[in-house]
């Protein structure tokens, strides 16, 4: 039951984030963590964008086990492009499934970092070609299930 509710409560985080992200993303490249709570651990997924990659990482922490403790996590991307006008989108999905140990410094740090001009999403200086971008980063702990999905939208509307 806690665990439906840390689902259920970062779903709630997720789609307010989606709900202002054009807004938001009209300004600059998104940037978003997205947390899932069970007793003491803790699953954590992000997105942070820039102009010309995106890092989409996972982890897993628990404060109640030491640094020696390693678990398997699995990390799920999707990248989402809509060129301006089209009616459907672009898609490009990568996974990963990784042992990872616990005690992680410096926050997610297993996942892909995508780059726009990789992707195919790229203009000829490497930025995101104009259009509609959503990221999404499922990160899922093996052991236990517990899911932290991080969702952000981003509109490009400079021209190449």
């Amino acid at each position: 039951m806690q665990n439906r509710r840390a689902i259920l409560t970062v779903a709630g985080v997720v789609a307010a984030l989606a709900a202002a992200a054009p807004a938001q993303g009209a300004l600059s490249p998104p940037e978003v963590f997205a947390t899932a709570q069970q007793g003491d651990l803790f699953v954590v997924s992000s997105i942070f964008a820039s102009r010309t990659t995106a890092d989409m990482r996972g982890v897993w922490l628990n404060e109640s086990l030491g640094c020696d403790q390693w678990r398997r996590i699995r990390v799920r991307i999707l990248v989402a492009f809509s060129p301006p006008g089209a009616s459907r989108s672009q898609l490009v999905r990568k996974v990963k499934t990784r042992i990872v140990q616990n005690c992680a410094e410096g926050g997610p740090n297993t996942g892909f970092t995508v780059r726009a001009s990789g992707l195919g999403f790229g203009c000829p200086n490497g930025r995101w070609r104009p259009g509609r971008y959503d990221f999404v980063t499922r990160t899922l702990h093996l052991a236990t299930g517990l899911v932290a999905t991080a969702s952000a939208g981003w509109r490009v509307r400079a021209a190449c």
